[in-house]
């Protein structure tokens, strides 16, 4: 983990105090997130698309979120400053207040989560797509406004089922909101985390995070879902995809052989490498590329569904990946940038079905003409690394005629307006 402390200036130019990020609980959550993802997820760190940086972010966000509302100190006192309403400032929307308000001058967090960011050409304000730590605003906006729709549902839920009716409403409502946000807190939690198991290998683009969440949800919750329904539309809104149908599951005509022993893929590199040769045309891997066949996994997931109460989802996670080389504007080094692609199978343990395949390949359905400007960003960010001078910083490098980026993980700390 990194942590960093620098001056707070005041109107004069003088030092005021000095701030140490270390001293932040949301910042070391926030770190400590990062560090989780980067074991959950490599490829991103290494990422030359502004989307995966962003979504490296984002999930950052996310988990000081998360450490706030599971931490009894902090959720009582933010549900008492916002009154019990999730969308107020004061609540949980709120990251790196002290860090923000040193920086920014005045009582401002560094990011807001309770916001309208959009990818959209006519928003306003508009999105500097060049700086992963605003573009991630669209995506923790979208899912905290997932987390505020589904506190606000438990809520109603709580006080409609009260008898006799309370008299005061609005005071019922903000003392039920303890016990709302711990569930509400609960599902969100299912839905935000679990689907990193269900990242394909690669540069993830905010849809394709979208998709590994309804996929995942799907797997251990396979009745209709208004969250499902409602985080589409948010991406909708937000301009992540264009329709709602863009995140969902695409079908694989992959057949899991009998004769298959999981057991055996999961500790046998050579029978997993088999089993992705025989299926390269399944899995997306494109013709004469070599592929790396990443750490099998054996996921049990515990839901609770209305009928059977208790339920176990057991599945196994493959997941593969290869690069290849992709043409990008001119800016003085190459033409050509060397990116990480790559697919996620998981199978029904049980059935021995495919759950869900999700891959960022161009021979994917769900890549096809670059719905979500996944690769447009890409090129416009590594002409922005140029301009300013900070390819050297992203260890930059060309190999077979190919720019390949190695460090830019580390950008998010050093580039720019001070950021976490």
């Amino acid at each position: 983990l990194q942590f960093f402390f620098f001056d707070a200036l005041g109107p004069d130019g003088q030092t005021i105090k000095e701030i140490f990020t270390c001293l932040s609980p949301d910042i070391i959550a926030h770190e400590a997130t990062h560090a989780i993802l980067d074991g959950i997820a490599p490829d991103l760190f290494e990422a030359s698309s502004p989307q995966s940086l962003a979504l490296h972010e984002a999930i950052a966000d996310l988990g000081a979120v998360m450490f706030a509302i599971r931490t009894d100190a902090l959720r009582k006192q933010a549900l008492d400053l916002s009154k019990g309403d999730l969308s107020k400032p004061g609540a949980f929307n709120s990251v790196a207040v002290v860090f923000g308000s040193a920086i920014n001058g005045s009582d401002r967090p560094l990011r807001d989560l309770h916001n309208a960011a959009s990818l959209k050409p006519e928003a306003f304000p508009p999105i500097n797509r060049n700086r992963p730590h605003e573009l991630s605003t669209v995506l923790s906006g979208a899912l905290y406004a997932l987390l505020v729709e589904a506190h606000t549902r438990e809520k109603n839920a709580l006080v409609d089922a009260m008898v006799p009716p309370p008299e005061d409403r609005a005071a019922a409502l903000f003392s039920a909101s303890g016990k709302a946000l711990f569930k509400a807190g609960e599902k969100f939690k299912r839905m935000a985390f679990r689907a990193l198991d269900y990242l394909p290998p690669g540069e993830i683009s905010f849809a394709d995070y979208g998709r590994a969440i309804l996929a995942a949800d799907i797997a251990s919750n396979p009745d209709p879902s208004w969250e499902r329904d409602f985080l589409k539309d948010e991406f909708v809104k937000r301009g992540i995809v264009a329709a709602p149908e863009d995140l969902d599951p695409v079908a694989t005509a992959l057949v899991i052989p009998d004769d298959l022993d999981f057991d055996e893929m999961i500790a046998d590199d050579a029978v997993a490498r088999r089993f992705v040769e025989a299926n390269r045309d399944a899995l997306m891997i494109p013709p004469g590329l070599d592929f790396e066949v990443r750490r099998r996994l054996d996921v049990a997931k515990t839901t609770w569904r209305h009928e059977i109460g208790k339920a176990v989802a057991r599945e196994l996670i493959l997941k593969v990946a290869w690069r290849k080389t992709q043409r990008i504007q001119r800016f003085g080094l190459s033409d050509k940038i060397n990116v990480a692609y790559g697919t996620m199978l998981a199978i029904d343990w049980t059935a021995r079905t495919p759950r869900a395949l999700l891959s960022t390949s161009s021979l994917h359905p769900s890549q096809a003409n670059d719905p979500t400007g996944n690769a447009a960003m890409r090129g416009a960010y590594i002409a922005h690394l140029a301009e300013e001078g900070l390819l050297d910083a992203a260890a930059a490098e060309i190999a077979d005629g190919a720019l390949r980026l190695r460090g830019t993980g580390q950008l998010l700390h050093v580039c720019g307006d001070a950021h976490v």
